[in-house]
């Protein structure tokens, strides 16, 4: 089999620290509405690397 590095891309990280800080309490960014540009840039940020990723 070969060697699979499962480590965790520092931009992915990133992304789920925002997502987990918004679980809390919103940012500045968020509309009243409560759709923030924030987390829908995360989300796609993580939707993006899961496609890619090796395993």
């Amino acid at each position: 089999m070969p060697d699979v590095t499962r480590e965790v891309p520092f931009v992915v990280q990133i992304a789920w620290t925002r997502i987990d800080a918004h679980r809390g309490e919103r940012c500045r960014e968020c509309h009243p509405c409560g759709w923030c540009p924030g987390m829908a840039m995360a989300r796609a940020q993580i939707a993006a690397w899961r496609k890619t990723r090796p395993w």
